[in-house]
Protein backbone atom coordinates (compact mmCIF):
# COMPACT_ATOMS: atom_id res chain seq x y z
CA UNK A 1 0.00 0.00 0.00
CA UNK A 2 1.60 3.18 -1.12
CA UNK A 3 0.44 6.35 1.15
CA UNK A 4 0.74 9.43 -1.28
CA UNK A 5 0.58 12.70 0.87
CA UNK A 6 -2.41 15.66 -0.16
CA UNK A 7 0.16 18.72 -0.62
CA UNK A 8 2.08 19.83 -3.79
CA UNK A 9 2.21 17.64 -6.81
CA UNK A 10 -0.41 14.90 -5.39
CA UNK A 11 -2.44 14.32 -7.86
CA UNK A 12 0.87 14.13 -10.50
CA UNK A 13 2.45 11.84 -8.33
CA UNK A 14 -1.17 10.09 -8.17
CA UNK A 15 -1.56 9.45 -11.87
CA UNK A 16 2.72 8.56 -12.03
CA UNK A 17 1.60 6.02 -9.56
CA UNK A 18 -1.46 4.45 -10.51
CA UNK A 19 0.53 4.36 -14.41
CA UNK A 20 2.90 2.33 -13.22
CA UNK A 21 0.60 -0.05 -11.16
CA UNK A 22 -1.55 -0.31 -14.41
CA UNK A 23 1.74 -1.08 -16.98
CA UNK A 24 3.89 -3.29 -14.91
CA UNK A 25 0.44 -4.76 -13.42
CA UNK A 26 1.70 -5.09 -9.50
CA UNK A 27 -0.05 -5.86 -6.56
CA UNK A 28 -0.59 -2.48 -5.33
CA UNK A 29 -2.49 -0.02 -4.57
CA UNK A 30 -2.28 3.54 -3.29
CA UNK A 31 -3.97 6.12 -0.77
CA UNK A 32 -4.13 10.18 -0.77
CA UNK A 33 -3.12 11.23 2.86
CA UNK A 34 -3.79 14.25 4.73
CA UNK A 35 -0.17 15.21 5.41
CA UNK A 36 -0.58 18.71 7.17
CA UNK A 37 2.21 18.94 10.01
CA UNK A 38 4.39 15.77 8.42
CA UNK A 39 6.88 18.67 7.58
CA UNK A 40 6.91 20.39 10.91
CA UNK A 41 7.51 16.98 12.20
CA UNK A 42 10.10 15.73 10.42
CA UNK A 43 12.34 19.16 11.17
CA UNK A 44 11.18 18.31 14.80
CA UNK A 45 13.25 16.95 17.65
CA UNK A 46 11.21 13.61 18.37
CA UNK A 47 11.42 12.77 14.73
CA UNK A 48 15.73 13.09 14.81
CA UNK A 49 15.40 10.82 18.27
CA UNK A 50 13.14 8.44 16.12
CA UNK A 51 15.23 8.16 13.17
CA UNK A 52 18.79 9.97 13.38
CA UNK A 53 20.00 8.35 10.18
CA UNK A 54 16.82 9.87 8.11
CA UNK A 55 16.47 13.47 6.29
CA UNK A 56 13.32 15.67 6.72
CA UNK A 57 12.12 13.94 3.39
CA UNK A 58 12.33 10.48 4.54
CA UNK A 59 11.17 11.69 7.97
CA UNK A 60 8.04 13.21 6.30
CA UNK A 61 7.44 10.17 4.36
CA UNK A 62 7.50 8.01 7.46
CA UNK A 63 4.91 9.82 8.81
CA UNK A 64 2.75 9.77 6.27
CA UNK A 65 2.78 6.16 5.88
CA UNK A 66 1.70 6.13 9.87
CA UNK A 67 -1.32 7.62 9.69
CA UNK A 68 -2.51 5.10 7.67
CA UNK A 69 -1.49 2.59 10.01
CA UNK A 70 -2.30 4.77 13.47
CA UNK A 71 -3.56 8.22 12.99
CA UNK A 72 -3.97 9.23 16.33
CA UNK A 73 -0.73 7.91 18.03
CA UNK A 74 0.96 9.87 14.93
CA UNK A 75 -0.63 13.08 15.12
CA UNK A 76 -0.21 14.02 18.29
CA UNK A 77 3.75 13.90 17.78
CA UNK A 78 2.59 17.21 15.93
CA UNK A 79 1.77 20.41 17.56
CA UNK A 80 -2.40 21.10 17.17
CA UNK A 81 -1.32 24.04 15.71
CA UNK A 82 0.51 22.99 12.56
CA UNK A 83 -2.07 20.74 11.06
CA UNK A 84 -4.58 22.80 9.56
CA UNK A 85 -6.30 25.48 12.12
CA UNK A 86 -7.21 27.98 9.89
CA UNK A 87 -5.03 31.24 8.42
CA UNK A 88 -6.46 33.63 11.15
CA UNK A 89 -4.56 32.06 14.07
CA UNK A 90 -1.55 33.64 13.86
CA UNK A 91 -3.95 36.41 14.91
CA UNK A 92 -5.28 35.51 18.01
CA UNK A 93 -3.08 35.02 21.47
CA UNK A 94 -0.23 32.02 20.87
CA UNK A 95 -1.11 30.98 24.40
CA UNK A 96 -4.33 30.92 24.97
CA UNK A 97 -4.86 29.03 21.23
CA UNK A 98 -1.77 26.35 22.73
CA UNK A 99 -3.62 25.96 25.37
CA UNK A 100 -7.15 25.58 23.38
CA UNK A 101 -5.65 23.40 20.92
CA UNK A 102 -3.43 21.08 23.37
CA UNK A 103 -6.78 20.62 25.60
CA UNK A 104 -8.84 19.43 22.61
CA UNK A 105 -6.20 16.70 21.87
CA UNK A 106 -5.69 15.84 25.68
CA UNK A 107 -10.09 15.01 25.03
CA UNK A 108 -9.79 13.16 22.71
CA UNK A 109 -6.98 10.96 23.38
CA UNK A 110 -8.06 10.63 27.03
CA UNK A 111 -11.51 9.73 25.13
CA UNK A 112 -10.36 7.27 23.32
CA UNK A 113 -8.04 5.97 25.81
CA UNK A 114 -4.26 3.84 24.94
CA UNK A 115 -3.15 0.82 25.66
CA UNK A 116 -0.70 0.49 28.60
CA UNK A 117 1.31 -1.98 27.02
CA UNK A 118 1.60 -0.39 23.62
CA UNK A 119 1.17 3.23 23.23
CA UNK A 120 4.11 5.54 22.60
CA UNK A 121 5.99 8.23 24.82
CA UNK A 122 4.03 11.19 22.26
CA UNK A 123 0.76 9.50 22.98
CA UNK A 124 1.32 8.47 26.68
CA UNK A 125 1.90 12.49 27.21
CA UNK A 126 -1.35 13.39 26.66
CA UNK A 127 -2.78 11.05 29.50
CA UNK A 128 -4.51 13.33 32.28
CA UNK A 129 -1.39 13.27 35.13
CA UNK A 130 1.65 11.96 32.64
CA UNK A 131 3.98 14.74 31.91
CA UNK A 132 6.46 14.16 29.22
CA UNK A 133 9.57 13.17 31.46
CA UNK A 134 6.85 10.76 32.98
CA UNK A 135 5.65 9.24 29.66
CA UNK A 136 9.64 8.59 28.24
CA UNK A 137 9.67 6.72 32.03
CA UNK A 138 6.81 4.56 31.29
CA UNK A 139 7.90 3.27 28.18
CA UNK A 140 11.82 2.90 29.79
CA UNK A 141 10.20 0.55 32.08
CA UNK A 142 8.27 -1.18 29.89
CA UNK A 143 11.30 -2.19 27.93
CA UNK A 144 13.19 -3.18 30.46
CA UNK A 145 10.74 -4.98 32.58
CA UNK A 146 8.23 -5.91 29.95
CA UNK A 147 4.86 -5.44 29.32
CA UNK A 148 2.70 -4.05 32.74
CA UNK A 149 0.77 -6.81 33.99
CA UNK A 150 -1.42 -4.60 36.23
CA UNK A 151 -2.01 -0.64 36.55
CA UNK A 152 -0.74 -0.96 39.98
CA UNK A 153 2.50 -1.50 38.15
CA UNK A 154 2.62 1.96 36.92
CA UNK A 155 3.16 2.89 40.90
CA UNK A 156 6.83 1.35 40.28
CA UNK A 157 7.56 3.64 37.31
CA UNK A 158 9.94 6.65 38.50
CA UNK A 159 8.46 10.28 39.15
CA UNK A 160 4.83 8.39 38.98
CA UNK A 161 3.46 9.38 42.23
CA UNK A 162 0.08 8.18 43.97
CA UNK A 163 -1.48 11.84 42.52
CA UNK A 164 -0.68 10.86 39.35
CA UNK A 165 -1.64 7.56 39.60
CA UNK A 166 -5.10 8.17 40.19
CA UNK A 167 -5.15 10.96 37.25
CA UNK A 168 -4.02 8.72 34.98
CA UNK A 169 -4.74 4.85 35.95
CA UNK A 170 -8.85 5.48 34.40
CA UNK A 171 -7.32 6.35 31.04
CA UNK A 172 -4.87 3.23 30.38
CA UNK A 173 -5.84 0.64 29.30
CA UNK A 174 -4.46 -3.42 30.24
CA UNK A 175 -6.97 -6.01 29.34
CA UNK A 176 -5.12 -9.66 30.32
CA UNK A 177 -5.97 -12.14 33.22
CA UNK A 178 -6.86 -10.75 36.39
CA UNK A 179 -6.91 -7.15 34.82
CA UNK A 180 -9.52 -8.43 32.61
CA UNK A 181 -11.40 -10.17 35.19
CA UNK A 182 -11.30 -7.00 37.25
CA UNK A 183 -12.91 -4.94 34.31
CA UNK A 184 -15.66 -7.77 34.09
CA UNK A 185 -16.38 -6.75 37.49
CA UNK A 186 -16.44 -3.84 37.41
CA UNK A 187 -18.47 -3.56 34.42
CA UNK A 188 -20.83 -6.40 36.20
CA UNK A 189 -21.31 -3.80 38.68
CA UNK A 190 -23.29 -1.51 36.09
CA UNK A 191 -26.08 -4.01 35.76
CA UNK A 192 -29.14 -2.68 33.22
CA UNK A 193 -26.50 -0.19 31.91
CA UNK A 194 -24.36 -2.40 30.16
CA UNK A 195 -26.63 -5.43 28.33
CA UNK A 196 -23.64 -7.87 27.47
CA UNK A 197 -20.01 -7.78 27.20
CA UNK A 198 -17.98 -9.24 24.45
CA UNK A 199 -14.73 -10.46 23.89
CA UNK A 200 -12.78 -10.37 21.20
CA UNK A 201 -8.99 -11.24 19.93
CA UNK A 202 -7.22 -8.66 18.29
CA UNK A 203 -6.14 -8.94 14.86
CA UNK A 204 -2.17 -7.74 14.74
CA UNK A 205 -0.68 -6.96 10.89
CA UNK A 206 2.31 -6.73 10.03
CA UNK A 207 3.24 -3.12 9.86
CA UNK A 208 2.53 -2.63 14.06
CA UNK A 209 5.88 -1.91 15.05
CA UNK A 210 5.26 -2.92 19.03
CA UNK A 211 5.63 -6.07 19.75
CA UNK A 212 1.90 -7.91 20.53
CA UNK A 213 1.54 -11.20 21.27
CA UNK A 214 -1.24 -13.21 19.47
CA UNK A 215 -3.79 -15.16 21.50
CA UNK A 216 -2.93 -18.51 21.96
CA UNK A 217 -4.48 -21.61 23.27
CA UNK A 218 -3.21 -21.02 26.70
CA UNK A 219 -4.63 -17.30 26.61
CA UNK A 220 -8.33 -18.90 24.75
CA UNK A 221 -9.03 -21.34 27.34
CA UNK A 222 -8.28 -18.70 30.02
CA UNK A 223 -10.31 -16.28 28.77
CA UNK A 224 -13.13 -18.17 28.27
CA UNK A 225 -12.48 -19.62 32.09
CA UNK A 226 -12.75 -15.86 33.25
CA UNK A 227 -15.67 -15.02 31.06
CA UNK A 228 -17.98 -18.11 32.28
CA UNK A 229 -18.06 -16.46 36.05
CA UNK A 230 -20.12 -13.33 34.07
CA UNK A 231 -23.44 -13.06 33.40
CA UNK A 232 -24.20 -11.73 29.76
CA UNK A 233 -20.21 -12.11 29.35
CA UNK A 234 -19.58 -14.07 26.08
CA UNK A 235 -16.32 -15.00 24.01
CA UNK A 236 -16.34 -14.30 19.98
CA UNK A 237 -16.19 -17.91 17.91
CA UNK A 238 -11.87 -17.63 17.84
CA UNK A 239 -11.43 -18.23 21.50
CA UNK A 240 -13.43 -21.30 21.05
CA UNK A 241 -11.59 -22.46 17.85
CA UNK A 242 -8.03 -21.98 19.63
CA UNK A 243 -8.70 -24.01 22.61
CA UNK A 244 -10.25 -26.67 20.33
CA UNK A 245 -13.48 -26.51 22.64
CA UNK A 246 -16.85 -26.88 21.12
CA UNK A 247 -19.16 -23.90 19.86
CA UNK A 248 -21.82 -23.08 22.82
CA UNK A 249 -25.46 -23.88 22.02
CA UNK A 250 -27.90 -20.64 21.29
CA UNK A 251 -28.73 -20.12 24.26
CA UNK A 252 -25.31 -18.82 25.25
CA UNK A 253 -25.60 -16.01 23.08
CA UNK A 254 -28.87 -14.55 24.24
CA UNK A 255 -30.15 -12.84 21.12
CA UNK A 256 -27.10 -12.62 19.41
CA UNK A 257 -26.52 -9.05 20.23
CA UNK A 258 -22.77 -9.33 19.37
CA UNK A 259 -22.92 -10.94 16.34
CA UNK A 260 -21.40 -7.69 14.68
CA UNK A 261 -18.42 -8.93 16.53
CA UNK A 262 -18.18 -12.39 15.13
CA UNK A 263 -20.06 -13.76 18.37
CA UNK A 264 -22.17 -16.24 17.64
CA UNK A 265 -22.16 -16.50 14.24
CA UNK A 266 -20.67 -20.38 13.72
CA UNK A 267 -23.63 -21.39 16.61
CA UNK A 268 -26.57 -19.54 14.34
CA UNK A 269 -24.15 -20.70 10.82
CA UNK A 270 -24.86 -24.51 12.27
CA UNK A 271 -28.51 -24.28 13.56
CA UNK A 272 -29.36 -22.77 10.10
CA UNK A 273 -27.24 -25.41 7.97
CA UNK A 274 -29.37 -28.10 9.91
CA UNK A 275 -32.66 -26.99 9.05
CA UNK A 276 -31.60 -26.53 4.68
CA UNK A 277 -33.09 -29.64 2.80
CA UNK A 278 -30.24 -30.74 0.36
CA UNK A 279 -30.81 -32.06 -2.88
CA UNK A 280 -29.78 -35.67 -3.93
CA UNK A 281 -27.76 -34.94 -6.30
CA UNK A 282 -27.62 -32.18 -9.75
CA UNK A 283 -28.19 -32.93 -12.68
CA UNK A 284 -24.28 -32.56 -14.00
CA UNK A 285 -20.71 -32.63 -12.66
CA UNK A 286 -20.16 -29.83 -10.99
CA UNK A 287 -17.63 -27.83 -8.89
CA UNK A 288 -17.86 -25.07 -6.15
CA UNK A 289 -15.10 -23.42 -4.17
CA UNK A 290 -15.84 -21.43 -1.23
CA UNK A 291 -12.64 -18.53 -1.19
CA UNK A 292 -13.17 -17.62 2.61
CA UNK A 293 -11.34 -16.23 5.06
CA UNK A 294 -9.26 -18.06 7.86
CA UNK A 295 -11.54 -17.72 10.47
CA UNK A 296 -14.22 -19.54 8.37
CA UNK A 297 -12.78 -22.13 7.58
CA UNK A 298 -13.40 -24.19 10.25
CA UNK A 299 -17.35 -23.48 10.13
CA UNK A 300 -17.56 -24.25 5.97
CA UNK A 301 -15.27 -27.37 6.54
CA UNK A 302 -17.34 -29.18 9.07
CA UNK A 303 -20.48 -28.99 6.71
CA UNK A 304 -18.33 -29.45 3.43
CA UNK A 305 -18.65 -33.67 3.83
CA UNK A 306 -22.20 -33.31 3.93
CA UNK A 307 -22.33 -31.05 0.50
CA UNK A 308 -20.07 -33.74 -0.72
CA UNK A 309 -22.40 -36.38 -0.45
CA UNK A 310 -24.52 -34.73 -3.04
CA UNK A 311 -24.15 -36.76 -6.32
CA UNK A 312 -22.39 -35.04 -8.80
CA UNK A 313 -21.54 -32.51 -6.77
CA UNK A 314 -17.98 -31.15 -5.19
CA UNK A 315 -16.94 -28.66 -3.09
CA UNK A 316 -13.72 -27.65 -1.79
CA UNK A 317 -12.71 -24.82 0.72
CA UNK A 318 -9.69 -22.34 -0.08
CA UNK A 319 -8.98 -20.23 3.01
CA UNK A 320 -7.21 -17.52 1.31
CA UNK A 321 -3.78 -16.00 3.61
CA UNK A 322 -3.15 -12.91 3.99
CA UNK A 323 0.16 -11.88 2.39
CA UNK A 324 -0.86 -7.84 2.79
CA UNK A 325 -1.99 -7.57 6.25
CA UNK A 326 0.20 -10.73 7.80
CA UNK A 327 -1.18 -13.89 8.46
CA UNK A 328 -2.88 -12.78 11.90
CA UNK A 329 -5.34 -11.05 9.85
CA UNK A 330 -7.61 -13.70 9.36
CA UNK A 331 -11.28 -11.94 8.76
CA UNK A 332 -12.95 -11.91 5.10
CA UNK A 333 -13.15 -8.02 5.33
CA UNK A 334 -9.80 -7.48 4.86
CA UNK A 335 -8.79 -9.86 1.65
CA UNK A 336 -7.43 -7.89 -0.96
CA UNK A 337 -7.81 -8.73 -4.38
CA UNK A 338 -4.29 -10.15 -5.31
CA UNK A 339 -4.30 -12.43 -2.38
CA UNK A 340 -7.74 -13.92 -3.71
CA UNK A 341 -6.24 -14.04 -6.86
CA UNK A 342 -3.28 -15.74 -5.71
CA UNK A 343 -5.34 -18.27 -4.56
CA UNK A 344 -7.91 -19.13 -6.78
CA UNK A 345 -5.45 -18.94 -10.14
CA UNK A 346 -4.31 -22.33 -10.13
CA UNK A 347 -7.93 -23.72 -9.08
CA UNK A 348 -10.60 -25.47 -11.43
CA UNK A 349 -13.99 -25.02 -10.61
CA UNK A 350 -17.56 -23.86 -12.03
CA UNK A 351 -18.46 -21.68 -9.65
CA UNK A 352 -16.70 -19.39 -6.80
CA UNK A 353 -18.96 -18.22 -3.69
CA UNK A 354 -17.30 -14.99 -1.59
CA UNK A 355 -19.07 -13.30 1.40
CA UNK A 356 -20.38 -10.04 1.26
CA UNK A 357 -18.28 -9.25 3.78
CA UNK A 358 -15.12 -9.44 1.01
CA UNK A 359 -16.68 -6.74 -0.75
CA UNK A 360 -17.36 -3.12 0.58
CA UNK A 361 -21.18 -2.38 1.56
CA UNK A 362 -23.18 -2.12 -1.42
CA UNK A 363 -20.47 -2.03 -3.72
CA UNK A 364 -18.78 -5.04 -5.54
CA UNK A 365 -15.51 -3.04 -4.75
CA UNK A 366 -13.01 -4.88 -2.58
CA UNK A 367 -11.04 -2.91 0.35
CA UNK A 368 -7.61 -1.91 -2.09
CA UNK A 369 -10.65 -0.40 -4.85
CA UNK A 370 -10.31 -3.14 -7.20
CA UNK A 371 -13.90 -4.60 -8.31
CA UNK A 372 -15.51 -8.28 -8.94
CA UNK A 373 -15.24 -7.77 -12.58
CA UNK A 374 -11.33 -6.95 -12.41
CA UNK A 375 -11.16 -10.52 -10.35
CA UNK A 376 -13.01 -12.53 -12.73
CA UNK A 377 -10.80 -11.21 -15.31
CA UNK A 378 -7.76 -12.71 -14.08
CA UNK A 379 -8.68 -15.65 -12.51
CA UNK A 380 -11.22 -16.55 -15.61
CA UNK A 381 -13.75 -17.49 -13.09
CA UNK A 382 -17.66 -17.33 -11.98
CA UNK A 383 -18.28 -15.85 -8.94
CA UNK A 384 -21.40 -15.90 -6.36
CA UNK A 385 -21.80 -13.00 -3.82
CA UNK A 386 -23.17 -14.49 -0.66
CA UNK A 387 -25.35 -12.41 0.84
CA UNK A 388 -26.41 -13.49 4.60
CA UNK A 389 -22.86 -14.60 5.60
CA UNK A 390 -24.76 -16.45 8.83
CA UNK A 391 -26.43 -18.52 6.29
CA UNK A 392 -26.01 -20.84 3.49
CA UNK A 393 -29.79 -20.81 2.24
CA UNK A 394 -28.95 -18.97 -0.59
CA UNK A 395 -25.97 -21.45 -1.87
CA UNK A 396 -28.33 -24.34 -0.86
CA UNK A 397 -30.93 -22.68 -3.29
CA UNK A 398 -28.74 -22.05 -5.94
CA UNK A 399 -26.98 -25.92 -5.92
CA UNK A 400 -30.85 -27.30 -6.43
CA UNK A 401 -31.07 -24.90 -10.00
CA UNK A 402 -27.79 -27.12 -10.70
Amino acid sequence: LISVGNGTASRESEKIIADMIKEENLPVSYVIVNEAGASVYSASKLATEEFPKFDVGQRSAVSIARRIQDPLAELVKIEPKAIGVGQYQHDMNQKKLEEALNAVVEDCVNKVGVDLNTASAALLGYISGISKTVATNVVKYREENGKFNSRKDLLKVPKLGPKAFTQCAGFLRINDGKELERTLSDLAQLKTTVLSTAIVPVGITQFRKEKLKRADVKCAKETIEIASKFKRVVCSDEFFLLADEPIPPAKYYGNFSQLDDGVGALRMFYDDFKKLKLPKQVSKPYKIIFACSYAAKDMLGKIAPKLNKIKNLEVKICPVKSTYWGEDITVAGLITTDDLIRTLKDEICDMVVIPSVMLRPYSEDFLDGKNLDYVKSQTKKDFFVQQNIYSLKEVVDFIHTI
